[in-house]
Parts: C-alpha cells; structure tokens; sequence
C-alpha cells in the first residue's frame, strides 16, 4: 500500500513517463512476486519495461534487469519458454555493454542454468552453470558465495541425473567453502545441509537425510524467528523424509507445522502452500483417510482456481489423485467425474502429451469395469489403444498390455469370442517382442486359456495351460504359487474333459505347492484336498477319497468354524462316499 501512495504520488508529480515511476513499478512487482501473485507482478514488471524502454532505449542495463525479472515470474508460473527467451534478451544486452568476463553475465548464464534444469535439459543446464562458475571463480577466486552457490546448483544437475556420489561431493565442496566464509552459524550454511540432505534422500540413505535437515534446521532455529519461511521448507522437508521412513504420524505433524507457519506469512494461494496440501493429502491417504485426502486435495483446486482464474492447465493432476482416491473407496461415479476433467484438460493444451491422455483413458476404462460397465471400458481402453499405436506403432509391450486389458474387459462381459481375438493379438506382439520363453507368454497363454474353459472347449484350454506350465517351470522356483494355480487350473480340466488320473496327479502337484507356501491350515488348501477327493472318488479309489474329504473338512472347521457352507458341503459329501464305502463293502461280503 505505501508503495502504491509513493507511485501516485510520483505520477501527479513527475507524470507517467519517467524513470522514478518506473522504478516504482519494480518495486511494487517485486512485493507482488514474494507473495506469489505472479500475474500482478508480471503486470508492474511489463509497466516498467516499457518506460524504461520508451526513456533509454533497447540497449541499456536497466532495460537488461527487466528483462530477468520477467523472466523470474515466468519461470516461476512454469513458463519455461518464455522465461528462457526473457534471460537470453538480458544476456545478449549484458554482453554487448560489460562484455563476457561479467558478473551480470555470470548472473544470467545461471538463471538461464536454472530454466534448462526445470526442463529436465540436464546437460543444457550444466552447461550454462559452468559457464556462471568460470566467470565467478575469474572475478572472485575460488573462495566466494557466487562460486559457491554455482557449485551448489551444480551439485543439484547432477543429482537430477542421479550422480549421487559426485553431487555430493560437490556439495561438500561448497559447504566447506560457506563454513569458511561464514562460520558454521550462518542461513547459507544451513541451506547446503539440507540441500545435502534431500540428496542422501535421494540415495536411499533416510538416516542420514534425516541428521542434515535436524542440522539445518538447528542453525535456522537460532539465527529466524521460528515463523520463517526457510524454517517451514526445513520442516517440510522432514515430513518426507519420515514419509520415506513410513513414519506417518511424524510426517503429517511436520507438514502441518510446515502449513501453519507459510499460511500465517504467505498468501493463502502461494504455490508452497498448494505443495503442502498435496503431500498432506498423499499421507492421509497412505494412511486410508481418505476423506480428509480429499478435503485437502479439493483445498489445493480451491487454490489453483483462485491464481489461474479462468485457466485450469495446471489442475489435473489434482483431478487425477482426486479421481483415482474416489476409485479406491468405491465412490466410482464422482471418480469418473474427476478423471473426465482431467481428460478435458489434458485434451485442449495447446500441445497434448499422448502419454498422459493414454493414462487417464486407462483410468476410466478401469473405472468402468469397476462398475460392470464392460462396454464404456472397452470404449476406453480402444482410445487409450490408439494414443499408443500412433506413438510406439502396433508392435509394442505397450500395445499388448491394452490388448491384455481390453480382452479382460470383454471376458468379464462374458463375450469369449472378442476375449480371445484379443488376448491372441496380445500374445503375438509379445512373442515378436520377448521370444517365446518369457513369463509374460507364460500370462498370455493362461488367458487364452481362460477364455477356453468358458467356451468349454477343454481340449484347446488344456493345450493353452500346458503351453504356460512348461514356460513357468522353466522359469520359476519349483515351488512358486503360480504353477500351483496353474496346476490347480489343469486338473479342473481334466476333471471337466473326464480325465480322472490327470486330474488327481494335477491337483496333488497344486497340493505340495500350496502346502510349503500357505501351510497345511489354509482354505486353498482345503479346496485342493476337495478336489482331489473328487478326483479319487470318480476312480472309485473310495477309502483315498474320502481320506482326501475328511483332511478338507478338518481344515474348514479349525479355520471357518462349526457352522459355515464350506463345512456343511464337505459333511455331506463325506456322508455321500461313506455310504458309497458301505455299499461297496456289503457287496463283497
């Protein structure tokens, strides 16, 4: 406000178009920008750009530091293009006034560095930044906070390409050099121990992260007050490393410390207060509180429809969380309606990512099957189909793998013929692609089995399951639970297609599997002593059938109780064969 009365004040006295005014506007821009209102300040900064302009010319270093500070709030907005386009104008002004050996130029090379590295233009971005660390070791020696702020950035390059041990080596480079220049009690001492920390973060290394944030934040504690912003990243910063620990409750609490302390300094719609929902949201929901993942997630859309105004770009991927929360508690209608706004808007920006389309496609084909609504989900998986084969072409993993989900959609739609069409048109693009000895295959033929048994065509299920079986043992511990489901699948068949010995040795291979893997009192196990029961019985082997029952029956009530279905089947079945053991002996004699 004090700034808006001086820039009144200056106008009536010294009329729009002077450099005063446009100083004035800086400044205002520059408050603007602390408090995350970047359309404002890009507003002030255009304003004074143009006196400037208007008064000096194109060529002049004033006209140069409009140009950065454009370029900050355009980086800030994640206006990357823009922003780069901004800090070249400023560079190529600097150069051609100071020349190269520049701290200015030093200055630009690394906001340019930065723009680079927020686009993932790694090797761009180190580039530059080496180019700022030459210019500053030449005008400062090797000892100085630029130099060591570049070493800083640099470390922070090569940890975005998971060098790990030589950003952190650089890191401690550049710390050593702030202790030096400033003694251990100093905020830029504590910004490179938790920079080093978010990188042993990084690494794997959760103790140590943890030990350089507690440092970092034990010097901003003595030099801040305790409401500082600095101090909030710091706190932030804890939460995920006890995310990462699975520490739950610890993590919520330093989130919410981090919260407090920037809604009580910010302004409600900085974009660090949006951040700070979001991983609010991403623990309340690891920890099935799902309602209040959704309060906070919708917080963060309440935000973002505030800075963005009409513009909604940057919310889908909250739409996306929102909808796929909703999807896990079953509220399937209101995640369909968050994918769809998440589909608009991946589908009107100005440049599509084929990718994220795809993925939101999935998400609503899996909605739909969630709901049985197998017609609507094949509708989706086709569209998702079609943004993969004009990106990979029609022989890709991923192609098969939305073959795969569209032939599960038409099964569970009991329409076994379009299953099959499918399923085989995902196999054969994995055999082109993986060679015919791969689990994978293994999966595809099980499928097509699948299909098989519920057109009851027993014969070609049965050659499908051979087919997986042989790849899986090939491939497999000999006694991993998928080939005794496969096993377990075989002897049903066998059993169907009359083939009662098959059936018995199938289902006995199941049996030992299951046993080493689940223990003797499991209800699996239960139903494969059932079944091989059966198996015995249909052999007339009575005494080895009804042995079989009786061991399920026992398993059954120790696990289920007394009075359940289960038991009450495997009574009545044991009735059945006793009798049948009876008849046979009054026979003999």
């Amino acid at each position: 406000q004090n700034l808006q009365k001086s820039l009144k004040l200056e106008t009536e006295i010294l009329g729009e178009n002077c450099l005063e005014v446009a100083s004035c506007y800086n400044h205002i821009g520059l408050v603007f920008k602390q408090q995350g209102h970047y359309s404002e300040a890009l507003n002030m900064y255009d304003k004074s750009l143009n006196i400037r302009r208007q008064l000096l010319g194109n060529n002049n270093l004033l006209i140069a530091s409009s140009y950065s500070n454009i370029g900050t709030i355009f980086n800030s907005q994640g206006k990357y293009a823009d922003a780069l386009l901004m800090y070249q104008k400023c560079l190529q002004i600097e150069l051609d006034i100071l020349g190269a050996n520049s701290i200015n130029v030093a200055s630009s090379y690394g906001d340019i560095a930065l723009v680079y590295y927020s686009q993932d233009k790694i090797d761009d971005a180190l580039r530059m930044q080496r180019k700022s660390l030459k210019i500053q070791e030449d005008i400062f020696g090797e000892c100085s906070n630029d130099v060591a702020i570049s070493l800083i950035n640099i470390a922070s390059m090569l940890e975005a390409q998971s060098k790990y041990k030589d950003a952190l080596a650089m890191f401690r480079k550049a710390l050593n050099m702030q202790l030096e220049l400033f003694g251990r009690n100093n905020i830029n001492v504590a910004a490179t121990f938790k920079k080093i920390g978010m990188t042993y973060h990084s690494q794997g290394n959760l103790e140590e992260a943890l030990l350089m944030q507690r440092k970092s934040l034990e010097i901003e504690l003595e030099i801040l007050s305790e409401n500082s912003v600095k101090i909030a990243s710091t706190y932030s910063n804890i939460g995920i490393i006890n995310q990462s620990q699975e520490k739950y409750d610890d993590a919520l609490m330093y989130y919410r410390k981090s919260l407090d302390i920037c809604l009580a300094l910010l302004s409600e719609n900085h974009t660090d207060i949006v951040d700070l929902y979001l991983k609010i949201a991403s623990v309340l929901e690891l920890t099935s509180q799902h309602n209040d993942a959704i309060a906070a997630l919708q917080k963060c859309l309440e935000i973002r429809r505030k800075v963005l105004k009409e513009s909604d770009e940057d919310s889908s991927e909250i739409y996306e969380k929102i909808g796929c929360i909703y999807q896990s508690i079953e509220n399937y209608d209101d995640a369909l309606g968050m994918f769809n706004n998440c589909l608009t808007i991946e589908l009107n920006r100005k440049e599509v990512n084929s990718e994220t389309v795809a993925k939101i496609y999935n998400y609503i084909g899996h909605n739909y099957e969630l709901q049985s609504n197998y017609s609507d989900a094949v509708k989706s998986y086709q569209q998702e189909l079609q943004f993969y084969i004009d990106k990979e072409g029609e022989n890709s993993l991923n192609v098969a793998i939305i073959h795969n989900d569209i032939g599960l959609a038409y099964y569970a739609d009991f329409k076994f013929d379009e299953a099959l069409e499918a399923f085989n048109k995902a196999l054969k693009i994995n055999l082109n692609v993986l060679g015919d000895h791969h689990i994978n295959i293994a999966k595809c033929y099980s499928n097509i089995g699948d299909a098989y048994i519920s057109k009851q065509d027993g014969d070609n299920a049965l050659s499908m399951y051979k087919k997986c079986l042989t790849i899986q043992l090939d491939l497999l511990e000999e006694n991993d639970i998928a080939i005794a489901e496969s096993c377990n699948i075989m002897g049903s068949i066998y059993l169907s297609l009359s083939k009662y010995r098959d059936a018995a040795l199938m289902f006995k291979e199941c049996l030992d599997i299951q046993i080493d893997n689940l223990g003797e009192e499991n209800l699996d196990v239960a139903t494969t002593y059932y079944c091989l029961g059966n198996s015995h019985l249909s052999l007339n082997e009575i005494d080895i059938a009804l042995y079989y029952h009786k061991r399920c029956l026992s398993i059954r009530r120790n696990v289920l109780g007394i009075v359940s279905p289960e038991v009450a089947q495997s009574l009545r079945v044991i009735h059945e064969v006793a009798n049948r053991s009876s008849r046979r002996n009054c026979a003999v004699m």
